[in-house]
């Protein structure tokens, strides 16, 4: 039965792939419908997908239980046809192996992704259907595109069913993805005094990268940390040059990112809990929760002092600045549910509020409808409960998805939604609307725990950015529009 797909020319033009009735493959112009010189040999069945190598040498056109590989310069065979007599093809999409060699991945009906040698007709390996937060998703493959990563390139999976699924081609191909020293350990953006901001994403083996957040390229991947774990991480403009936070295994480091000098080091025990690190807007405090001391600093070159606003009754999960009225202050919540602020700049002790929220996570600032400042507090259930952050009164009805949630944070769409992104321990995320209470989006994003969830101020728009125990950073795009998914790698 003849069809049509699509296929990316060699000088950047799109074209579609048809097979005539004698089994002939056809590329046209889409617009114009006239025939390009470049034909192909014979095929059977319609064509469900396309797909052009990056370097041109090769395209894939894929019919339901077929594929086959053509030389687009010679218009012949590359290999033997790989047939698929018990699973229908979806999709198709090329593939960088490891070291450096070609492949072609080929998405099925039942949700498997398999990688073919499609020289030698080799298959090189084959995922099962991955796991969701609902269970199993066995929808069919709708789309499949490669990606590179720090640990590797990455296969990308959409189903019928809109879940999102990521491996590593290490996976796929047999060895374990889940390497500690690869996963995504901190994550937050870094203002500069002109353009935009930068991502910066550490890992466990002590790297860090700035990597450009309209892109997802590296920019810089600067030597600072001596190879020592990083923990939690924070930024700001300080004298007008980008300065980081960072606590690391054995201390607390502050360092000017354009010169990438240490301003500071300190050795600190953080304890057995992770700890947590902001920034005051003008840079100039840094704030730090080690277990069940909150600790302050201000930052002067070479003198920074250090000194324990608080030693709270229970350890601290999570920290935000906010504005108390007129002022600026920071607020701790601990892990009975109670929130602590303090005057950022006096250190004064304001009084405690209580809430809902049962072995919280994460908490955070925001603003609601008119502009209404919110602070956010997120537990393990997927309670979200948004508060006054002066009176500590209610502003919205608390909100409880269910949701296991590993990792949390809040912040604004590009449609001005003040959205929750949560994260679980099995790689999957919800997308939920504070205001409106309910969920708007979710898929499987990363192997393993979500480790680290961050908001990224762009002026075109915030980004929503997810860390992965997979070594991942995905940056996630047109939130709450499920039916055009866009995200970043």
């Amino acid at each position: 039965m003849p069809g049509v797909g699509a296929v990316m020319v060699e000088d950047g033009t799109f074209a579609a792939a048809s097979v005539r009735e004698d089994g002939e493959v056809l590329l046209r112009d889409p617009l114009s419908g006239e025939k390009l010189a470049r034909t192909f040999g014979r095929q059977t069945g319609r064509v469900v997908a396309a797909a052009l190598a990056p370097d041109g040498s090769w395209v894939a056109i894929a019919g339901e239980r077929m594929v086959r590989v053509w030389d687009p310069a010679t218009g012949r065979p590359i290999g033997e046809p790989l047939r698929f007599l018990d699973r229908s093809v979806c999709a198709v999409a090329p593939v960088r192996l490891p070291d450096g060699g070609s492949a072609l991945a080929v998405g099925l009906v039942d949700a498997r992704i398999q990688l073919w040698d499609f020289v030698s007709g080799v298959l090189l390996g084959e995922t099962e259907p991955g796991a969701n937060r609902l269970g199993y998703d066995t929808s069919e493959v709708r789309g499949i595109c490669a990606l590179p990563g720090p640990g590797g390139p990455r296969v990308v999976a959409s189903s019928k069913s809109r879940g999102v699924r990521i491996w590593t081609v290490a996976n796929i191909l047999g060895s374990s993805p889940r390497d500690q020293e690869s996963a995504v350990s901190a994550l937050a953006a870094v203002p500069r005094p002109a353009g935009e901001p930068l991502l910066a994403c550490a890992y466990g083996n002590g790297t860090l990268d700035l990597a450009d957040t309209a892109t997802g390229v590296t920019v810089r991947a600067p030597k600072i940390f001596d190879g020592k774990k990083t923990l939690a991480v924070a930024a700001g403009i300080h004298q007008g040059t980008s300065v980081m936070a960072a606590a690391v295994d054995g201390g607390l480091v502050v360092v000017d990112l354009a010169t990438e000098r240490i301003i500071y080091r300190k050795r600190l025990d953080w304890g057995v809990r992770s700890p947590k690190i902001v920034l005051t807007p003008d840079g100039g405090s840094v704030f730090a929760a080690a277990y069940t001391s909150l600790l302050a600093m201000t930052i002067r070159d070479e003198q920074g002092q250090i000194t324990v606003v608080s030693d709270l009754p229970y350890v601290i999960k999570g920290m935000a600045h906010v504005s108390v009225g007129d002022e600026s202050a920071v607020a701790v919540i601990l892990v009975d549910g109670t929130v602590h602020r303090f005057n950022s700049t006096t250190r004064e002790k304001m009084d405690p509020i209580r809430t809902p929220c049962n072995r919280p996570i994460a908490l955070s600032a925001g603003t609601i409808s008119d502009d209404r400042p919110a602070l956010i507090a997120i537990d393990g259930e997927g309670t979200i409960v948004v508060l006054d952050p002066a009176t500590g009164a209610r502003l919205l009805p608390p909100i409880r998805s269910g949701f296991k949630t590993y990792s949390a944070a809040t912040g604004h769409n590009r449609h001005g939604q003040l959205l929750a992104a949560l994260g679980s321990s099995d790689g999957a995320m919800t997308f939920i609307d504070i205001e409106q209470g309910r969920e708007v989006a979710a898929a499987k994003a990363h192997l393993g725990q979500v480790t680290h969830i961050t908001v990224v101020a762009r002026t075109d728009g915030p980004l929503i950015v997810s860390g992965g125990a997979d070594g991942c950073a995905l940056a996630w795009e047109g939130i709450p529009s499920p039916d055009r998914p866009s995200r970043r790698s």
